[in-house]
């Protein structure tokens, strides 16, 4: 989201509003960087000829403004911003309870979204008063500009977790698919564990293990790249960060975080999982449409 912000943002200090924010139209590359898709019905600031007439955008992300075609701008945008962040924080969207289009009309326009505490009770207090200012019904009352929500929410998570939004072996990461066998050394076991890979990505992974490792160790991870014939070790310092054990059935599994690898070892590891995305089946565009209606 931080980079879908600052996305918009330059969008619209060039005078565009694109009128149509919604899952759908948010991408990410294999490089982790968030694509913005789709400015078909996208507007000049200047010219706001989509007023008459016709509704244009999709009803679960409209602003107020937009179905009651009246002036929108870059608030119009932050509005439906405000509300897919709110789903990927919560899983739900603000308005469950309309079942129809007409009923989910008139929530944008006139209900007070269900607070996102409801669904996630541990979220911080100034992280959600930041999500319903985004989703305020007047946009003169939301923030004025995507810089400044972006500001908002970083602030909003000052001292939690980590310190940085801008931290990019943080970022989200493309998973893929993956066995490849490899062995790990904790500092307190003079011997190897062996594990196998669930999945993998360039920054983490996640593993079957054969013995139990507490959650937050540090641990030396050798993985085992197949090349022709023959095997490339690639080399790692990384941190449990969950588990999920069954240890009647002998099924450990972790989940890891590579902090350290050499910049040679992630480049090959990078084309091994680009390699492998290149030829996983494409996921169907989501079924959210933008619609047209009187």
């Amino acid at each position: 989201m931080h980079q879908v912000l600052w996305g918009m943002d330059y969008a619209h200090s060039r005078g565009i509003v694109h009128l149509d924010l919604k899952p759908g139209n948010i991408r990410i590359s294999f490089a982790g960087e968030a694509l913005i898709m789709d400015f078909g019905i996208a507007s000049m600031l200047e010219d706001q000829s989509l007023r008459e007439n016709h509704v244009h955008g999709t009803p679960s992300y409209m602003s107020p403004e937009q179905i009651q075609c009246t002036y929108m701008d870059a608030r119009s945008d932050i509005y439906s911003l405000g509300v897919i962040l709110y789903k990927m924080i919560t899983g739900h969207h603000p308005f469950t309870k309309a079942a129809t289009l007409s009923e989910l009309l008139k929530s944008h326009l006139e209900e007070n979204p269900v607070a996102p505490s409801h669904y996630v009770p541990t979220l911080p207090e100034k992280f959600q008063i930041a999500i319903l200012k985004a989703l305020e019904k007047k946009s003169r009352d939301r923030y004025h500009s995507c810089r400044e929500f972006s500001f908002a929410l970083e602030h909003s998570l000052k001292g939690i977790g980590q310190n940085s939004l801008d931290n990019k072996d943080l970022r989200w990461d493309p998973r893929v698919a993956a066995y490849l066998k490899g062995r790990i050394h904790l500092k307190e076991v003079d011997d190897y564990i062996s594990a196998e890979t669930i999945n993998l990505s360039t920054s983490g992974a996640t593993l079957r293990v054969s013995s139990d490792i507490p959650v937050g160790s540090n641990i030396e991870l050798e993985l085992y790249l197949p090349k022709e014939d023959e095997y490339t070790k690639i080399s790692a310092k990384a941190t449990v960060l969950w588990k999920n054990s069954n240890l009647e059935h002998d099924n450990i599994v972790i989940g890891v975080y590579m902090h350290e690898v050499k910049d040679i070892d992630r480049h090959k590891l990078g084309i091994f999982v680009r390699d492998l995305l290149l030829n996983v089946e494409q996921d169907e565009l989501p079924s959210e449409r933008t619609q047209t209606f009187m």
